[in-house]
């Protein structure tokens, strides 16, 4: 019976490609080991149990129930889908540009207010943070930037300006 029908369960386009050795050794195979070949995984049989349990725990009450008791609600499982619509280039850059724009924001904070760093790492990186992103930096450290547009100008140092001059060094003289 192996022999006759391994030809219908492994038949190809070709009847030359098939060896039938060699497929009634498979279909042999697979009927000694079918429980174990066709059998569902363990492991997907406990996602699929996690995920029956989730949807029974996580429920919404629904409104505009009536005859129900105030411990009795009707509640309809959480909607596990959820459907995108398309949208354009320039909506997909400006949504790009705020997602971005709103991560940095939030990684500039988190360096601000990290007790774990230590002062000179924060230092550190917030000058690398604010070259990087001086626009970001800019409007969430408004006063320190001030500080950096007065800072602008050379400073001299006091020993510098009492320097004497001292008469040049000639050969003629």
């Amino acid at each position: 019976m192996v022999h006759t029908f391994s030809g219908c369960v492994l038949g190809s386009a070709e009847e030359c490609d098939l060896d039938e050795l060699l497929a009634t050794r498979l279909v042999s195979f697979l009927m000694d080991h079918q429980e174990s070949i066709l059998s569902v995984p363990e492991y997907l049989r406990s996602a699929i149990s996690d995920h029956i349990q989730y949807l029974r725990a996580v429920q919404v009450p629904m409104d505009g129930v009536s005859n129900v008791q105030a411990s009795d609600e009707v509640c309809a499982p959480m909607p596990i889908y959820a459907f995108c619509r398309q949208i354009s280039g320039a909506e997909f850059e400006q949504q790009k540009l705020e997602s971005s724009q709103k991560a940095m924001e939030e990684l500039l904070e988190m360096l601000l207010t990290n007790q774990n760093m230590s002062e000179k790492d924060r230092r550190k990186k917030l000058k690398q943070f604010q070259k990087q992103y001086p626009d970001i930096y800019s409007r969430r450290c408004p006063s320190s930037d001030k500080k950096s547009k007065n800072n602008t100008k050379p400073k001299i140092k006091p020993p510098l300006l009492t320097i004497k001059k001292t008469k040049a060094f000639s050969i003629r003289n």
